[in-house]
């Protein structure tokens, strides 16, 4: 009898011949559910460690494909690159953001593999720029059983009893919560492992669980608000620059004339190698582990996701692999092409910042910005200069998570029409200098041939780091603007010959700060097109 007819049947018929009372029903009713959805989650785990997957679920799903997308689907997993061919599909779908689609693609596979520590999405960007595109276009490429989208409650995904070890979890323009954050730095800590829920339904002790190997991909404006659970997702940023505008555009009206279907069989082979993959788990091993340096290891989340990656980068092409008892293992060819896709979104990686976040740090690191400065720079609105900075809940922005972006206040008094004084604020942001020894550079140039990390370094101030060490510095910035205007027709060439003559024409500046720092402060002005 289905579960729920039986439960109208005790509820009715089994009440009245028995005379029981509503609460001893009740009572029954949870217990016997409850061991329900026990034996539905024991049947599903034990059909995965006793029974081989490809006797079962995944060989009756392979036969509803047509055999000529099964061979196809066969001989590019045996002989040609599976990676490369659902990219170019998933492409042909929504234009551009390659390494974001990369970085989807191995999220997928690492929900097959053994050991790995798993790979989560969370791109950011404008709204309208395509977040929500790009995802559900990856996810058109996949099996439908293999993921699930949608808003979901903090605590939803615990009470789901058809919810399947390896699925995807999508959710649109997610809202992290303090009680949705919890949930998942539960279910992020140990990929492996299923996550229990203790809690309590009509007064009885119940347990409730979020299997293993699942990974969620969350789409929304700002990158995730708590740090911790930041550091272990991939912050791929889709594009939106002027340039995609146009490519979009032009997609769009390409695909006004193109009559063909949105599920082909380039479509119907992607989703069926999925499920020949899915006859087996894998354990991967990188073989040349040893050769291998990683020169950022302050960040520890990084490396072992450069190193998912890397795994899950093999398994489209682990029929192709050489097999040792019953582990697989990565090529140098793996190794390169993780490094690639890794180094797309090393920046965000390294600093949890989004491309948006980098792009408004770098600004600021030139000068004091005021809000109204960002909003030209940016060409956004007030309101959302305001929460790029202090997120959307005022305690989760870039404030939050840069510690040497600071706000300054300063309040300027002067004349007013009838002669009294009138005072003004001025609210500005900058980059605090606040270390006596050295300058912390937030973003530098991504280092591609060690591991794309940001570093940092001193620059060498010989002063106290205090505020008017920092306005000397605006200071000497507009010195030097001004001087290469009267230098060699305003067009510097050699840059450490204008600072030498800079300062022998306004020494003090060499006397306050020191060479290092004259010569810095005029190598970036150079190179932002301002000497």
């Amino acid at each position: 009898m289905p579960f729920d007819e039986w439960e109208v049947f005790v509820n009715n018929e089994v009440a009245k011949k028995f005379q029981l009372k509503a609460k001893d029903i009740k009572t029954a009713v949870v217990e016997i559910t409850k061991e329900k959805h026990h034996e539905n989650r024991n049947e599903a785990s034990n059909l995965e460690r006793e029974v081989p997957v490809e006797k079962t679920e995944a060989k009756d799903r392979l036969s509803n494909y047509p055999e000529n997308i099964r061979d196809s689907a066969y001989k590019i997993l045996e002989e040609g690159d599976a990676f490369e061919f659902m990219l170019e599909t998933w492409n042909l779908r929504h234009v551009w953001d390659k390494n974001f689609g990369e970085n989807c693609l191995c999220a997928v596979a690492s929900t097959y593999i053994l050991n790995t520590r798993g790979l989560y999405v969370k791109p950011s960007g404008e709204s309208g720029k395509g977040k929500s595109d790009a995802i559900e276009t990856v996810l058109k490429l996949l099996p439908e059983h293999k993921y699930i989208s949608g808003s979901m409650s903090s605590k939803s995904l615990y009470y789901n009893p058809n919810l399947k070890s390896g699925t995807i979890i999508y959710s649109d323009d997610a809202n992290f919560t303090d009680d949705t954050i919890g949930t998942l730095k539960q279910s992020t800590s140990n990929f492996q492992m299923a996550v229990q829920h203790l809690t309590v339904v009509n007064q009885a002790y119940a347990e409730y669980s979020i299997p293993e190997r699942c990974s969620f991909w969350f789409s929304n404006i700002d990158g995730i608000p708590d740090e911790q659970l930041a550091n272990r997702f991939l912050n791929a940023d889709v594009d939106g620059s002027r340039e995609q505008d146009i490519r979009v555009y032009n997609y769009i009206k390409a695909k006004e004339l193109d009559l063909n279907l949105l599920i082909d069989d380039d479509v119907l082979i992607c989703r069926c190698i999925f499920d020949i993959l899915d006859k087996e788990r894998y354990t991967i091993i990188i073989p040349f582990i040893n050769a291998i340096e990683w020169t950022n290891i302050e960040n520890r989340r990084n490396f072992p996701k450069f190193l998912d990656i890397l795994k899950s980068i093999t398994l489209f092409k682990v029929m192709q692999r050489q097999k040792l008892n019953e582990y697989y293992l990565s090529d140098i060819e793996d190794f390169y092409r993780a490094l690639n896709i890794y180094n797309g979104t090393a920046k965000n990686n390294a600093t949890n910042l989004t491309d948006q976040e980098i792009k408004v740090l770098k600004f600021i690191e030139r000068e004091p910005a005021t809000i109204k400065n960002l909003m030209h720079f940016l060409n956004v609105f007030r309101e959302r200069v305001m929460q790029i900075l202090n997120g959307k809940d005022g305690k989760s922005g870039m404030l939050a998570k840069v510690l040497q972006l600071n706000k300054i206040d300063r309040s300027e008094t002067a004349d007013g029409k009838s002669g009294d004084k009138v005072t003004s604020k001025n609210i500005g942001y900058s980059i605090t200098l606040d270390d006596e020894s050295c300058h912390l550079n937030m973003i530098s140039e991504c280092n591609s041939t060690a591991d794309g990390g940001v570093t940092y370094g001193c620059i060498g101030y010989t002063q106290r780091n205090d505020e008017s060490t920092y306005e000397a510095v605006g200071l000497l910035k507009r010195a030097l603007k001004k001087y290469s205007k009267t230098y060699s027709n305003s067009t510097v060439y050699d840059v450490p010959g204008f600072v030498s003559n800079f300062n022998k024409k306004t020494p003090e500046y060499e006397q306050r700060l020191g060479y290092s720092i004259v010569l810095e402060e005029a190598e970036k002005l150079h190179e932002w097109g301002q000497l």
